[in-house]
């Protein structure tokens, strides 16, 4: 019973959509998805996290973007100092010019062993398709991969998360669920879920 009075509102919004045309229609049925996955909201993950912004004061005090490999070498080396869990990166670190450096830094992501790269989507430069933009070969190596798709929806928000994707070659997990992955003894069972129905690579028919 108590379930059924917490519903009856967003069930009266679903059936309301139906009554108005679109665009109105699209963003109640948005309203309808908040007010339901309010409702039905699962426990959250008691997981203490720390992000590490690339802001205004940021280039002011350290230069101007794209900053050298040593940078990353270094956060990294103070990182490890905090014994942290997974480091997710959210930047692309395609191939540099400076091969000692990054020679370093891949060092430092062998030592570390706990890294995460994203795979970016990209359009094809001939227009046919889209691809997967990756980190230089060589820092490969010893980090986990994976993919930061996400679609936005007609409000600017994000409501949905591929736990999958990538291309007709090689799937990756996303950004979160590799994190999630890197922590033992997780409270609660890894999140479950649809793959995404599309690829970073899309065929262009």
């Amino acid at each position: 019973r108590n379930t059924l009075k917490q519903l009856w509102l967003p069930l009266a919004v679903l059936i309301l959509i139906g009554l108005f045309p679109l665009p109105l229609t699209s963003r109640l049925d948005l309203l309808a998805y908040d007010l339901l996955s309010h409702r039905l909201a699962g426990p959250t993950l008691p997981i203490n996290s720390v992000v590490i912004a690339i802001d205004d004061a940021s280039l002011q005090k350290l230069g101007p973007w794209p900053w050298p490999r040593q940078r990353y070498t270094d956060l990294l080396k103070k990182l490890e100092v905090a014994s942290p869990g997974p480091i997710a990166f959210a930047i692309l670190l395609e191939s540099a010019t400076d091969t000692d450096a990054e020679n370093l830094l891949d060092k430092q992501l062998a030592r570390t062993d706990r890294v995460i790269f994203p795979v970016l989507p990209a359009p094809k430069p001939d227009g046919t398709g889209i691809v997967a933009l990756r980190a230089a070969e060589i820092l490969r190596q010893h980090v986990t991969e994976a993919h930061v798709d996400v679609e936005i929806d007609a409000d600017g928000l994000a409501r949905r998360l591929f736990l999958e994707a990538g291309t007709t070659e090689q799937q990756w997990p996303a950004l979160s669920l590799a994190a999630l992955r890197h922590i033992s003894a997780l409270p609660v069972g890894e999140p479950r879920g649809r793959m995404a129905p599309a690829k970073l690579e899309r065929d262009a028919n």
